[in-house]
C-alpha cells in the first residue's frame, strides 16, 4: 500500500466519522427533569428540526445509518476477512516430513484458529 492510499483511507475515515457526529453537535440539547423530592436529572437529547422528541423521521434514519456505519459494515468486513484467513490456514497442507520449524508453524496456525473461534464467540455475544 502506498503512502497516498494510506493517507486517503485515513482521511476518509476521519471525514466519515466527523460527518457522522455532526448531527450530535448541531441538534444536541439538555433537558433537566425536576422531581418532587427536590432531586433533578439532566439528560442530553437530539432534538431534530422536523418533529418533537421521539417522533422524528430524521432521527430514525440517522440511527439506522449510524447502526450500519458503526456496526454492520465493520462486522461484515471482519467476518469476510477472518473467513478468508481461516480458509487459507485450514486449507494449507504440510508437504513432506514434519520438521521442528514446520511443527512450530502448525502450532501457531492452531493458535490463530482458536483466536478466530474466540472472535466469533465474542461477536455472537453482542448479537443476543
Amino acid at each position: 500500500m502506498s503512502k497516498s492510499v494510506a493517507y486517503s483511507i485515513i482521511m476518509s475515515v476521519w471525514t466519515l466519522s466527523s460527518l457522522l457526529s455532526l448531527p450530535s453537535l448541531l441538534y444536541a440539547t439538555t433537558i433537566t427533569y425536576k422531581y418532587a423530592d427536590q432531586g433533578h436529572r439532566t439528560l442530553c437529547y437530539l432534538i431534530w428540526p422536523d418533529q418533537a422528541l421521539g417522533k422524528s423521521y430524521t432521527d430514525h434514519v440517522y440511527n439506522i445509518v449510524f447502526l450500519v456505519v458503526t456496526y454492520i459494515i465493520p462486522m461484515s468486513c471482519m467476518a469476510v476477512t477472518y473467513t478468508w484467513i481461516g480458509c487459507i490456514l485450514w486449507g494449507s497442507k504440510v508437504i513432506g516430513e514434519n520438521t521442528d520449524p514446520q511443527n512450530h508453524v502448525i502450532k501457531s496456525k492452531q493458535r490463530v484458529k482458536s483466536f478466530l473461534c474466540y472472535k466469533c464467540h465474542f461477536r455472537d455475544s453482542f448479537d443476543k
